[in-house]
């Protein structure tokens, strides 16, 4: 009896600590997130690595209002300045496209 209770109580130990450091994991990603987000600009393909997925909430939540949108086209929100040529370094504007009205990011570009 008291071993199956000792074995149930390590289990649980164990189980605690991993979510512990399943938290600690997710909040480092979102502090990196936060801090690339916050450097300025970025390429297209680390814009998508970030937003691709995302909910207009989301969205929203990281990168505030978009400077213009254009619900005819999927919706498409475009931020001015907000991603860089990774060739050519040029400033360009971030373009996020939606899976529709509601939906989630399908693509960002630089253009």
């Amino acid at each position: 009896m008291r071993q199956e209770a000792q074995l149930r109580q390590a289990e649980a130990d164990r189980q605690r600590l991993a979510a512990a450091a399943e938290r600690r994991e997710k909040e480092a990603q979102q502090a990196e997130l936060r801090r690339k987000i916050q450097s300025g600009r970025l390429t297209s393909p680390e814009w998508s690595s970030i937003l691709v997925g995302l909910s207009e909430q989301e969205v929203l939540s990281l990168l505030g209002r978009p400077d213009r949108v254009n619900e005819n086209a999927g919706p498409l929100w475009e931020y001015r300045g907000r991603a860089i040529d990774r060739i050519t370094g040029e400033v360009k504007q971030l373009q996020l496209i939606f899976n529709g009205m509601g939906g989630k990011v399908k693509r960002a570009q630089a253009f």
